[in-house]
């Protein structure tokens, strides 16, 4: 049984793991090296920055979130500047902690995934029958550049992938995490973490399953429990933790009897949530829409209209008429004009 003060610290870092990516974040890195950092001011233009996601990145973008939700960090930045051995207990200690809650994330996820993903087939609810030993599953996994070769044979193409004929990459990015109705072949932005599929996860892993439109009306959280962000005062959430239960929902749709943060050869978690990381970095305006993108989906924050909100509100009725149809002459107010009435039982009608 934890004490008080210990179950809020072990509360609090489980959120702030989450919120960082889990356990694919090297939180050595990010505590020591944010400290470094933290004299930087955040808003000049020399902060630093790489074309790629790389530690420093990862520090400058990841320690605000210690300093938000531990406040005492930047009240003794000096301390701990001087004694790296508490920084790496720190850092092991949330990287033990971040292990735990995907543990039981992935077991929120492996609960509901065969009802959020539609499976049609009974076989895939168990797991040993998905991946490429199923075309449905199969289909998920599979990156969009693939999918044409996919759709002409898609047993022969399961096949090859299971003695490595065709190989699927860390840089390759599944089809199950973008919404193919936008998805242009060639781009990567369309539709990308957009996926109706991904939202539900999301939903599942921090605001439970019976938030998602795949639950029966009605449904609780389960056991009168309070959800993972009711429970951590969770208001909002951050690409990094998308990204994290992205990394779950691919873990559920393989074959593998447990975790495995490898994937055949060419594949690893690491590796797949840097490129896509470094990818972002370099697209930043495009990650600000994408969050407030999220936040509405999940908590129905939606600051201001994302970019493509605003193209698709151009091609309104009204925006086309305004932009295309006016003649500049505006029409003075017509005030209509009252007419007494000669009947004095109408007036004292109208005053009654």
């Amino acid at each position: 049984m934890l004490d008080n003060g210990y179950k809020h610290l072990y509360d609090e870092v489980r959120n702030i793991t989450r919120l960082c990516g889990g356990d694919s974040a090297n939180y050595a890195n990010v505590i020591s090296k944010g400290i470094a950092l933290s004299d930087f001011d955040r808003d000049d233009p020399d902060h630093p920055s790489a074309k790629e996601y790389d530690t420093t990145v990862e520090a400058y973008t990841l320690f605000p979130m210690f300093v938000e939700f531990f406040p005492a960090f930047e009240e003794h930045i000096d301390f701990l500047a001087d004694n790296d051995f508490l920084v790496q207990k720190i850092a092991k200690f949330c990287t033990t902690v971040a292990k735990k809650s995907r543990t039981d994330d992935l077991a929120r996820v492996k609960d509901h995934l065969f009802v959020v993903a539609k499976f049609e087939d009974a076989k895939l609810a168990t797991k040993l029958n998905r991946g490429f030993n199923h075309v449905e599953s199969a289909k998920m996994i599979l990156p969009p550049p693939h999918l044409a070769k996919f759709l002409e044979d898609s047993t022969e193409f399961c096949r090859l992938v299971k003695i490595s004929e065709i190989e699927l990459f860390s840089e390759d990015w599944p089809m199950f995490m973008y919404d193919m109705a936008l998805y242009r072949e060639g781009q990567q932005k369309p539709g990308f973490l957009k996926s109706h599929f991904l939202v539900n996860m999301v939903k599942t892993v921090f605001t439970s399953f019976s938030s998602t439109d795949c639950a029966d009306p009605g449904t609780s959280s389960g056991k009168g429990q309070p959800t993972v962000a009711q429970k951590h005062g969770m208001t909002k959430i951050t690409i990094h933790a998308v990204l994290y239960v992205a990394v779950l929902c691919r873990s559920a749709l393989t074959s593998y009897g447990s975790w495995s943060e490898q994937d055949g050869d060419k594949w690893n978690v690491k590796d797949f949530i840097h490129n896509i990381l470094t990818f972002m970095h370099q697209n930043a305006d495009w990650v600000d829409d994408l969050t407030r993108w999220w936040n509405e989906k999940v908590f129905g924050q939606g600051d201001e209209d994302t970019e493509e909100t605003r193209q698709e509100r151009s091609l309104t009725s009204f925006r086309q008429a305004m932009a295309n149809e006016c003649t500049g002459r505006r029409k003075p107010p017509a005030v209509p004009r009252r007419i007494p009435s000669e009947a004095p039982g109408h007036q004292d009608d109208a005053q009654a």
